[in-house]
């Protein structure tokens, strides 16, 4: 289970016909998170109504403004209404290390490489 030892206030933005993307970050040890900051990246998709695409020059601006042993811990992407839940797609797109966030209809549901998880706020 993972574990939240701080969690910022995000933005849960309304649909707005693309997918908006996020990147979460912050310091990780094990199943404990501690969540510094949430930036929005570019959509690089052809289709961003359907799909996120983030480029390696997006992450690196990211990156590159991390202070170590501070790291990118996660993803967000915002959903249409009617798709409140991450995809296949989604989960699969996820590594081992990271978690995804699908931000919904002012929601927040939060995934993981096996599935949908619940974290549990600890701070």
């Amino acid at each position: 289970m993972l574990k939240i030892l701080h969690l910022p206030k995000f933005p849960i933005p309304l649909w707005t016909g693309i997918e908006q993307v996020f990147v979460f970050t912050g310091y990780r040890y094990e199943e404990y998170v501690s969540i510094t900051n949430c930036i929005e990246v570019p959509n690089s998709s052809d289709t961003p109504v359907d799909t996120f695409v983030i480029t390696a020059g997006s992450l690196l601006s990211v990156v590159m403004t991390l202070s170590p042993p501070e790291t990118i811990v996660g993803f967000g992407h915002t959903h249409p209404a009617d798709m409140p839940s991450p995809s296949d797609e989604d989960i699969e797109g996820i590594d081992d290390e990271s978690f995804g966030v699908v931000l919904c209809n002012g929601n927040a549901v939060w995934y993981d490489s096996k599935g949908v998880i619940f974290p549990r706020l600890l701070g």
